[in-house]
């Protein structure tokens, strides 16, 4: 960790965010993983950049990316509660998860919106008629899980 980066995180009263720009390399690295595990690029094209091999372990072990992801979830969380109790004294559970969620489910909802339009639209030239009728199905009613499982393993809410 960079002298800059260490001021930032541990002095208690800054108002500023937490941010270690050392991180994006493995949420890049994580992303990529879960990306490739979906079939994003093609596997000769990605083997073309950094070597069958690499690409293969890129492309088979998704399901790693996503336990980076937690892990790095779980790193960040404690980080920003550790600044407020540093900063106050003890942590708010509850404003905690509000601000949580002022930031995340505007962007979340937004998305479920766009998708609700947009993806009927594009149905038909994603496949066929039963993509269609699957999509109509199941987007409303899963919209609000969609998201929410990784909630429930990362971050339980303990009750004051």
């Amino acid at each position: 960790m960079s002298a800059s980066t260490e001021a930032e995180v541990t002095k208690p009263g800054s108002l500023e965010r937490i941010y270690f720009p050392e991180l994006d390399g493995l949420r890049f690295i994580a992303f990529l993983m879960v990306y490739l595990f979906h079939g994003g690029l093609p596997p000769g094209m990605l083997s073309g950049w950094i070597g069958s091999g690499a690409s293969r372990a890129m492309r088979e072990n998704g399901g790693m990316g996503v336990q980076l992801f937690f892990i790095l979830s779980g790193y960040l969380i404690t980080a920003l509660l550790l600044r407020e109790e540093a900063r106050f004294g003890r942590i708010a559970l509850w404003a905690f998860w509000i601000r949580r969620i002022l930031r995340i489910w505007p962007l979340y909802y937004l998305t479920i919106v766009i998708g609700f339009f947009l993806l009927p639209g594009l149905a038909g030239a994603m496949g066929t008629d039963g993509y269609r009728q699957m999509l109509r199905i199941h987007l409303v009613p899963f919209s609000g899980f969609l998201g929410n499982w990784s909630m429930a393993l990362v971050a339980p809410i303990p009750y004051d």
